[in-house]
This record gives structure tokens, C-alpha cells and sequence, in this order.
């Protein structure tokens, strides 16, 4: 039986000290600045799910600087079409990103033109049902 994308994100979250389902049942999302930390609305679970998958495709980390080059690979994949409310995180930190790391946050970008994402199949497959390997030549 193949191991599915979904087992893969489970680890994840685990292994990045997460929710056990990445938070995506949340009504509001935490991030940290150092001690400084803000609650911010989770618009869509599946969204944020759909994110950290992208986190697995790319292995940008989940820090303040891979959460910058996450959301400019993401923008030029193809974006988040079919979550409209959630595109503010995304095009929130790209802007971030040009600030605090531009060449890592262009770079990203440039990794993530030609290609698509787990956003734009989700509208015709289930991700969450494929490996990784799967989901990897379809995102290429």
C-alpha cells in the first residue's frame, strides 16, 4: 500500500511541533516573531492545508523566511485559484519577503514559474490520495 501525501503531512506537522492536523480545523492560526506572537483567521482549512503540502514539494522550512519563499512559489504556480479569501497571505508575504530576503524570496519565485500546485489540481484530483512521488510529477 502506498504511503499517501497526506501520511507524509502528518509528520510534518509532527516533526515542526504543529497541531495534529496542522491547524486547519482552527478558527485562528498563531504565528511568532522571537517572543512576540499574533493570532491571525484561518479563512480555509483546506487552504492551509493545501500550503503545507507545497512546504513538503519544496522543502522551504517554516520559518519567516521559507514562509516568504512558500507563498512566491505558490503565486507563480498557478496561486491559490479557487480561494479567493486566502490570497492575502500569500501576496502578504512575497511583500515581506522582498523586504527581509529578496534574492531567496525571487528565487523561489522563478522555482515556481512553469509549474503548478496543489491548489490548481485540487480542482480536478484528490492530492490527499496521491504519493508524493505522484504528486511530484504533476506539480513539475
Amino acid at each position: 500500500m502506498k504511503k499517501t501525501i497526506y501520511e507524509d503531512l502528518q509528520h510534518y506537522w509532527q516533526t515542526n511541533n504543529l497541531p495534529p492536523d496542522g491547524g486547519i480545523s482552527e478558527t485562528f492560526n498563531e504565528a511568532r516573531i522571537g517572543s512576540f506572537s499574533f493570532r491571525y483567521p484561518n479563512f480555509d482549512g483546506r487552504a492551509l492545508l493545501l500550503h503545507d503540502i507545497n512546504h513538503l514539494l519544496t522543502g522551504y522550512p517554516t520559518n519567516w523566511v521559507g514562509e516568504c519563499q512558500v507563498s512566491a512559489w505558490e503565486l507563480a504556480s498557478g496561486g491559490r485559484k479557487g480561494y479567493p479569501r486566502t490570497w492575502v497571505y500569500p501576496i502578504s508575504l512575497v511583500i515581506l519577503g522582498l523586504l527581509i530576503c529578496p534574492v531567496k524570496t525571487y528565487k523561489a519565485f522563478l522555482a515556481g514559474k512553469g509549474k503548478t500546485n496543489p491548489f490548481i489540481l485540487s480542482a480536478t484530483i484528490n492530492v490527499l490520495e496521491l504519493s508524493r512521488e505522484e504528486l511530484e510529477r504533476l506539480v513539475v
